[in-house]
Formats: C-alpha cells, sequence, structure tokens
C-alpha cells in the first residue's frame, strides 16, 4: 500500500482467493480485478483511509505499559493493558505482539531481511479452537514521493 498525501491511496492485494488492485483519489475508487482486468469506480467517503492509518494498529498507544522484562540477551518483554510486544534491543526492532483474553488469541510476528527492513507479518488468531493465520509480505518499501501521481489518474 502506498498513501501518497490525504486522500490517495494504491494498494494491491493478491491472495489465493482475490487479486485486486484498488486506488483512491479524493472522493473516488478505481478498483480493478488483475485476474480479469475488469474494473470499476465507485463513490468513497474515506473511511478506509482512516482505517489504515498506522496510529489505530499502534500497540504502544493502548493502555498503560509496565517496564521491560529481560527473556534472553537482547529480548524483552512489555506488558501492557491490550497484550504484550517482545522488543529486540541490539537490533533496536519490534520481534512479537501477543494479546489473549478469554475470547481469542491474536499473535503477531515480524520478519526482516538483513538490513532490518521488515519482509513480513504472521498473524494468527485462535477464536473457540480454530486457527486463522494471514501473512502479509512486504515486496517492495519505496517512498511515496517517488510513486508517480499519473498512477492515481483515472
Amino acid at each position: 500500500m502506498v498513501q501518497k498525501g490525504r486522500s490517495k491511496t494504491y494498494t494491491e492485494m493478491k491472495t489465493s482467493f482475490m487479486n485486486q488492485r484498488s486506488i483512491v483519489n479524493g472522493s473516488r475508487m478505481k478498483v480493478i480485478d488483475l485476474n480479469t482486468n475488469k474494473f470499476q469506480i465507485l463513490p468513497y467517503n474515506g473511511e478506509a483511509l482512516e482505517a489504515q492509518k498506522y496510529t489505530n494498529f499502534n500497540p504502544l498507544d493502548a493502555g498503560e505499559w509496565k517496564s521491560p522484562v529481560r527473556v534472553s540477551e537482547n529480548l524483552y518483554k512489555i506488558e501492557g493493558a491490550e497484550g504484550a510486544l517482545y522488543y529486540n534491543s541490539q537490533k533496536k526492532r519490534i520481534e512479537k505482539l501477543e494479546n489473549d483474553d478469554a475470547e481469542k488469541s491474536v499473535h503477531t510476528t515480524f520478519a526482516y531481511d538483513s538490513e532490518n527492513n521488515l519482509k513480513s507479518m504472521v498473524v494468527s488468531v485462535m477464536v473457540s479452537g480454530i486457527e486463522t493465520k494471514v501473512v502479509t509480505k512486504i515486496l517492495a518499501l519505496r517512498s511515496s514521493a517517488k510513486f508517480p501521481d499519473k498512477l492515481f489518474e483515472f
């Protein structure tokens, strides 16, 4: 996903059941089925852009946090009101997030490349003994400033 400014996003989703691109520009969204190349242009009210904001998913923004506890040489566990995160102090990155309550268990594991860039994220959700895993792979990271404005025109 690329977000350029407040009202433009470019997103591609490739899964076993969906292969689609969506482009948002202001009050319109173009959705393209990448298997058939068919598209439709729809009115858009901005809800998905609000939902995709990083701050909505920031675990450090959720309630109070305890002091870090060393788990191993460079790994620290930090518990909070909404779960726990595991931080690698040597590599300066979050390795795992855990949120367990009576109804469900959500564990997110992050994988990085040799340059410490995020490469993938695995979210495992367990509800009533049934586990669902979602794997997100980061294929390319680049600045939105280098993303051509022409891609948002339709």
